[in-house]
């Protein structure tokens, strides 16, 4: 069929003694270029373009006066508030939470040409009714608040007029009051040849300028509307043409109705989806098929969810090379907007832990920014990557502004302010916030979209400091200033270029107006998304709207119940994808929308084909193979140099978990990313505790253990707990959150450990405790035949704690985990099952001090286990065999695991059952 705007062009041209001295006006400026398009093909020659305009644009043209709107708009009439109410005035923050409701409702109001004395005064009444307690009223028991709510409401028409009047004095209207003004003032005479093109859901003002043109013949005016949308009282679609005709008596109408529906084949494909993003693979499957067939210049891809214009941007086919995005792009969805997001995360960390210092993770964030390593010179960005190497060493939490700033790109250091906490009075910051953004447009390896979002973003910020200095009296704060600024970054968008008569065109469902394609490809067609679902910001209650006439949900749903459906009438091919997963966003419904096409269409012509499928997307996600390790030569001439140098009891613990993991970090060397430890973690928490006690009790060894010794280290806790927290987190760093708590654990179990010390010694007065060593290095070299070849197998570790006590000596190993008794014992004396059970890692270990230990005297070897410290030593526990049988049977046992360790028949790989394995990243 013959593209609607098509038609009206044709009929246009055809009237026409002269197209140059027309005048088209049309609800958006995507249509203008096919218009000219249209009018090229039918002259086949160059002539003069007629004047485009969209309705808004041929309104204002009307006005004088400046037009002014959102924050603008928002500052103006702030100024007229708090000069009516003087001291009773709310703050500019409280103020903005009804501010710009009741300016839309005001333009709302005006544009559809109703009397605020009378809303106000309506509104007023269904509030004191709202309030009406009998008996209160009965006592003259009106409180206070009640007073102050019901002047609230009484005062709104003041409001109203005295922002009217304002805005007169200074030449300045808002665009409801446009129409308004032009709707009641303008004469007909002063207009000809006027072409009002694809209009639906008129307001008042606009419904009264056209009446007038039409009456007088100055105007034409082309609805696009089918029989089946007017003539079906109950379908949304015609809600609006259905009320102009009946409101236009006078008006000719019948005539834009055609029968589209009734004629002609299309087919419908409701496709739905598992969930979200696999829509949009299934629209690029769709879009191959289309390609092979010839037709993407004739195709829309339209997103009822915008938010999936990035995944769909990813998904399309490599063979698409032409692809129009007409819908523009906002910044909160652009890489400048982390920007802005990092500078807004720093002014609230400062707010909240102090102006000295910054948060690593925002220094990090911010200098790792794309956008900003792109303007960096080679020796810049050297000094932005030792200062992050810096940052993992030191781990510091807080790094100190003062000491920090040298190290930062010339650039930041220039605009500092940014950085630092915003003064809001003298506005400085703002400077620095231009200033940065500036420095990073002149870079010439920024992209195109880059460069034009920090354009718009640079012109925010100009605008933002204008009002702001104008409005000197107005008390700005951080959430103010945020507020503000995320206002208009949400209202901001980078339009892309592109030929929007050619390749593959990607919209939202306003852009749709006027224009038709062959194939419509729907993405997000759920209910609560098309339409979407109810929202009201307004002060009018809906009771209240539909008796003054003003525009309620139902109105919002027919508007782009006619943009969707209006599209289906020339269309061949139509998919409809949805998707069903529920969430806490949607209900997985298919929109009414399609619903409706499912049960109607049918009926209305043979032609009219609908069909429903399911979208199973292939799992890509391949099984994950086991990862299996054979062991080469190269893994065997590792395993030499891990042994030789020796293996601490922690790594054959490893082994004993998973032959993977020991794998990976003692043979291939590898280790976790280095990264700031913001939150302390077990290890480090284990090392502060040992580091603790060792500052402790480091003047002590070699002598015994006394009580005044003991009650004398109790009181050095605090400070060498503190000193060990500034070494690993900085002076701030353990100061809030879990770090904090962490803090006092550490005190906590070193005041426990000392008292029971000190209890233990009191209990035993004729006995001493000598402190033979601390944290001392052992090892433990043999010499065996492994795997036909005579290898050096070393051990070594470090004992926490060796002392004696009343003659014997004690290996000591701390623990802050959990360990129990029954850790440190087998049955019957087994020493088979130390190396086969994860679960006696603690026997294995101790076990090895003891061997490493090598001493021919009776030695104790045990733990002490900070959460379970009742317990107090738990030792080595052997039933029946001595400690040399049961050294030399370990020693056996302990030959046949390295053995295991190189035999070439056993492979390396990832042992599923071990508790470890819960939180290995190898099953992630």
């Amino acid at each position: 069929m013959t593209p609607f705007l098509e038609n009206c062009i044709s009929a246009i041209c055809s009237e026409s003694e002269d197209i140059s001295k027309e005048t088209i006006i049309i609800p958006n400026k995507r249509a203008s270029v096919y218009i000219r398009k249209y009018i090229a093909n039918y002259y086949k020659k160059p002539v003069w373009s007629p004047q485009i305009l969209t309705i808004d644009e041929w309104v204002k043209s009307q006005t004088d006066k400046k037009v002014i709107k959102g924050n603008e708009l928002l500052f103006r009439f702030y100024t007229v508030y708090s000069g009516l109410e003087g001291e009773n005035a709310e703050s500019f923050e409280k103020y903005m939470s009804w501010g710009r409701i009741l300016l839309k409702d005001f333009d709302e109001i005006d544009r559809y040409l109703l009397k605020p004395e009378e809303v106000f005064r309506d509104l007023r009444n269904i509030k004191e009714l709202e309030d009406w307690d009998l008996e209160r009223l009965e006592a003259k028991e009106i409180g206070q608040y009640e007073e102050k709510f019901l002047g609230f409401w009484d005062k709104i028409l003041d409001y109203y007029k005295a922002f009217s009047i304002h805005l007169n004095e200074n030449e300045w209207i808002y665009p409801g009051r446009v129409y308004k003004e032009f709707a009641l003032t303008m004469n007909p005479e002063d207009f000809k040849q006027l072409h009002f093109i694809g209009f639906n859901a008129l307001s008042s003002a606009e419904q009264m300028i056209l009446h007038k043109l039409l009456k007088r013949k100055r105007a034409q005016v082309y609805f696009d509307m089918d029989r089946f949308f007017v003539d079906n009282q109950a379908h949304e679609a015609g809600r609006f043409f259905r009320a102009i005709r009946k409101r236009w008596e006078d008006i000719q109408l019948d005539h834009q109705v055609k029968d589209y529906l009734s004629k002609g084949n299309r087919k419908f494909e409701l496709i739905a989806s598992a969930d979200q993003v696999a829509q949009v693979s299934l629209a690029s499957q769709i879009l191959v098929d289309i390609e092979k067939r010839g037709e993407i210049n004739q195709t829309a891809v339209v997103l009822a969810d915008e938010n999936l214009i990035d995944p769909l941007l990813r998904s399309l086919p490599d063979s698409i090379t032409t692809a129009n995005i007409t819908m523009g792009l906002p910044i909160r969805r652009t890489s400048i907007k982390n920007l802005v997001e990092i500078l807004f995360n720093i002014q609230e960390r400062l707010l909240k832990y102090g102006e000295r210092s910054l948060y690593h993770k925002d220094v990090t964030q911010l200098l790792e920014l794309p956008v900003l390593r792109k303007t960096l010179p080679e020796e810049e960005l050297k000094k932005v990557e030792e200062l992050q190497r810096e940052i993992l060493q030191t781990n510091l939490k807080f790094l100190e502004f003062d000491t920090l700033l040298p190290k930062l790109p010339k650039f930041i250091q220039k605009n500092f302010p940014i950085i630092r906490k915003w003064n809001y009075a003298d506005r400085k910051f703002l400077d620095a916030y231009i200033g940065l953004t500036s420095e990073l447009l002149k870079s010439d390896q920024i992209s195109d979209l880059e460069s034009e979002t920090l354009i718009l973003l640079i012109d925010i910020l100009i605008k933002l400091k204008s009002f702001l200095e104008e409005h000197q009296n107005i008390e700005i704060s951080y959430s103010i200033f945020k507020r503000l600024l995320n206002e208009e970054i949400h209202n901001s968008q980078v339009d892309f270029l592109g030929n929007p008569i050619e390749g593959l065109q990607i919209m939202g469902i306003l852009e749709t107006r006027l224009l038709d394609f062959k194939n419509l490809i729907f993405i997000g067609m759920n209910e609560g998304v098309l339409p979407a679902g109810n929202y009201s910001d307004s002060i009018l209650p809906k009771d209240l709207k539909l008796y003054h006439k003003l525009p309620v949900q139902q109105d919002k749903d027919a508007i782009f119940s006619h943009h969707f459906y209006r599209l289906t009438l020339r269309a061949e091919r139509i998919y409809g994808i949805y998707f069903t997963k529920t969430d806490m966003t949607s209900t997985g419904e298919m929109s009414r929308y399609l619903m409706q096409i499912k049960m109607e269409y049918p009926s209305l012509n043979s032609g009219n084909m609908v069909v429903e499928k399911t979208y199973k997307p292939k799992d890509e996600a391949i099984d994950k193979e086991k990862v299996i390790i054979e062991k080469d030569e190269l893994v065997e001439s590792r395993l030499d140099d891990l042994f030789e140098k020796g293996l601490s009891p922690t790594a054959l613990n490893t082994y004993l978990s998973c032959t993977l993991d020991f794998y990976y970090r003692y043979v291939l060397r590898l280790k976790e990313e280095d990264k700031v430890e913001e939150d302390i973690e077990h290890s480090t928490f284990g090392s502060i505790v040992h580091e603790v006690l060792e500052n402790l009790y480091t003047p002590v060894v070699g002598k015994n253990l006394t009580i005044d010794f003991l009650q004398k280290a109790q009181k050095l806790i605090p400070s060498e707990t503190t000193t060990s927290f500034e070494d690993r987190f900085g002076k701030n760093g353990f100061k809030y959150g879990s770090n904090q708590l962490a803090f006092q654990v550490v005190q906590d179990y070193v005041k426990k450990f000392i008292k029971q010390e000190i209890q233990f010694l009191k209990s035993n007065p004729n006995k001493t405790l000598k402190i033979v060593s601390l944290e001392e290095d052992l090892r433990k070299e043999f010499e065996w035949e492994i795997a036909g070849k005579k290898r050096k197998i070393c051990f070594q570790g470090k004992a926490d704690r060796i002392d004696e006590w009343d003659g014997i000596k004690r290996i000591i190993d701390y623990k802050t985990g959990k360990c129990e008794p029954v850790n440190l014992k087998v049955k019957d004396d087994n020493v088979q099952a130390i190396l086969k059970d994860d679960g006696k890692k603690f026997m294995a270990q101790v076990l090895l001090y003891d061997l490493m230990f090598d001493s021919k005297q009776e030695v104790e070897a045990g733990i002490y286990s900070f959460r379970n410290m009742k317990e107090g030593f738990m030792k080595l526990t052997r039933n029946f065999k001595s400690r040399e049988e049961f050294r030399e049977e370990f020693i056996s046992e302990l030959k046949k695991k390295i053995e295991e360790i190189y035999d070439p028949k056993l492979q390396i790989q990832h042992n599923p059952d071990a508790k470890y394995c819960n939180y290995c990243m190898l099953e992630k």
